[in-house]
């Protein structure tokens, strides 16, 4: 009788051990073969940051080839919106209100303002001197979410002399999203053409932007 209780008690742990080998390899064989893909991408996403890359914006040109408007390029010093949290300064920004001796209430007040309009990014420093751009390079380590981001600016060769033909800039607001609905291409704070050639020939001045991948630690 004791031996055909420990035969049965072999029989059950070895059919047990076989079980629990069955659903250990079931598992490694979904993670790595069925879900494989799926991993990898949301390793991906957790160590790649994608930063929208803007493309430049078409020159205008007579029918002489003569240019009539083009882009100038500035680079303006920005945070995440996670910087200023419920008016409160992270450290990056504290940092970069203090080594370049910003207004504090100003600058707050005016980047609380671009949190409202939705703005992903806030531009703490716009077109930034090449000294405060050195500092923000050099010390990149002390300013985590710190970005110094290229920016277009419109050149009317001419000034004011053609602007009723070539027209002008203006920046995208909420009722330009609504009335895109699932179209929108745009997002808050983005330049379109407003009037004359500028806002008549917007889709084909206006390019295709990019993708930019970066890896974070």
């Amino acid at each position: 009788m004791d031996r055909e209780i420990i035969a049965v008690r072999g029989r059950i742990f070895r059919t047990a051990v076989l079980l629990l080998f069955v659903v250990l390899v079931g598992n490694l064989f979904g993670l790595m073969i069925l879900r494989h893909q799926s991993w990898q991408d949301q390793a991906l996403e957790n160590r790649q940051v994608r930063f929208r890359m803007k493309a430049p914006r078409g020159r205008i040109i007579d029918r002489d080839g003569n240019l009539l408007a083009d882009n100038m390029y500035i680079a303006d010093i920005t945070v995440p919106t996670s910087a200023l949290a419920d008016g409160v300064p992270d450290s990056s920004l504290y940092r970069l209100l203090t080594w370049f001796d910003l207004p504090r209430v100003e600058t707050l007040e005016r980047l609380a303002q671009q949190q409202r309009k939705g703005r992903r990014e806030l531009v703490v420093v716009a077109d930034a001197a090449l000294p405060q751009i050195v500092t923000v390079e050099e010390r990149e380590r002390q300013l985590p979410g710190v970005r110094v981001q290229a920016r277009q600016r419109r050149r009317y060769l001419h000034g004011p002399l053609f602007v009723h033909v070539i027209g002008h800039m203006g920046e995208v607001g909420q009722a330009d999203l609504d009335s895109a609905g699932s179209q929108r291409t745009y997002r808050l704070g983005d330049l379109k053409g407003k009037i004359g050639v500028e806002a008549r020939y917007e889709t084909s001045l206006r390019g295709q932007d990019g993708l930019k991948l970066e890896e974070v630690n």
